[in-house]
């Protein structure tokens, strides 16, 4: 039976496939495997045959850029390609893929076919650890941190430790930060409007390390994203990506990130309310923030943004998102469970005809 995915998933993937990412890139940010990747872009865009480098219907260009053209005669391991990449995609040696090959395939042929074939593909696809690098406007990276500093609250008159939203832009460095006083999905998301409208655009992936306020059910290959954070990302136009657990790797820009704007910005210092702390943080953000020389990047982060990446990003919409509450209720006469939306306001075009406004 076939791997399918969930529809939000699925949804997933062919955005990213949209973006131009690489099969093997999508497969290890969704955490689902290659060859079910493969299988929606074929659905796209028809895959082309493999060509042998020499033959008529190959040319030194395609030698080059196509990535199914191998290089030499024909292989005798050639017809089981897929097979064998998938092996060493799960790293197994030459070996033991001609041993599968022999009992799953019934592959009538020596080991050194096999072998052969493996350091052909390595040669084709050298695995190399690097440090991520992105094009502009094309990630931010979100995260909610607990503040070093302390705000007076407004209903105890007790100092406590706010919560700080940043969301870093992962090609120039720039970002936005924001204090708040809970973790609530409604300032969690107007947290990103307001970043998106200093920032001047919207990137096209939000990558977060499965906050509450956007996932529902944390998993390591298939998250299940909150429908409303969904409809959000959908209305601003971007690709929300929740980084897997126990990946920190994939989310290294931000924790960076957090960790620099609570040790230069925020530790031991104490503000009377959560609008002078928001009004330092805008004004640290101008002043040194985006005047700094970052070590990836060595440039400006300010000059950066605006020669780089600033021109990439996705235009704002022309409307702010409507908000509203996703519940799940009883009702008594037919004893089963609906789904009721509830709105701030008039529900937009394509909301369902039935849903109520809160006033």
């Amino acid at each position: 039976m076939g791997n399918y995915l969930q529809m939000s998933t699925q949804q997933q993937v062919k955005a990213l496939l949209d973006l131009g990412w690489t099969q093997r890139r999508i497969a290890r940010e969704v955490g689902v495997h290659r060859e079910t990747v493969g299988r929606y872009a074929r659905e796209a865009v028809p895959k082309p045959a493999n060509l042998i480098a020499g033959s008529p219907e190959a040319s030194e260009q395609e030698v080059q850029n196509r990535p199914n053209l191998i290089a030499g005669p024909p292989s005798l391991a050639a017809p089981h390609h897929e097979f064998i990449q998938a092996a060493m995609d799960k790293g197994l040696s030459a070996q033991r893929i001609w041993q599968d090959l022999v009992e799953l395939q019934g592959y009538g042929h020596g080991y050194l076919t096999v072998q052969r074939y493996v350091r052909r593909l390595k040669k084709r696809h050298p695995e190399v650890a690097d440090r991520m690098e992105h094009p502009p406007g094309e990630e931010g990276q979100v995260d909610f941190f607990k503040s070093r500093a302390t705000v007076r609250d407004p209903i105890t008159g007790r100092h406590r430790r706010p919560w700080v939203f940043r969301l870093t832009l992962s090609c120039s460095k720039h970002g936005y930060e924001e204090s708040l006083l809970d973790q609530k999905q409604l300032g969690f998301l107007r947290a990103h409007e307001h970043a998106f409208v200093e920032l001047g655009g919207v990137p096209r992936v939000i990558r977060h390390d499965n906050l509450k306020a956007a996932v529902v059910r944390a998993c390591l290959y298939d998250p299940d994203l909150n429908e409303i954070y969904e409809a959000f990302a959908k209305h601003w136009g971007f690709v929300p990506l929740p980084a897997r657990p126990r990946h920190p790797q994939e989310q290294g820009v931000q924790e960076r990130s957090g960790a620099y704007v609570n040790d230069n910005a925020l530790k031991g210092r104490h503000f009377e309310n959560l609008d002078e702390n928001n009004q330092y943080l805008r004004r640290w953000n101008r002043q040194i923030a985006a005047l700094r020389i970052h070590g990836s990047t060595r440039r400006q982060v300010l000059t950066h943004f605006l020669e780089v990446e600033k021109p990439a990003l996705q235009p704002l919409p022309a409307e702010r998102f409507a908000m509203f509450e996703a519940g799940t209720r009883t009702v008594p006469r037919r004893l089963h469970r609906s789904r009721l939306w509830l709105l701030h306001r008039s529900p937009p075009s394509g909301w369902p005809a039935g849903a109520r406004a809160l006033g």
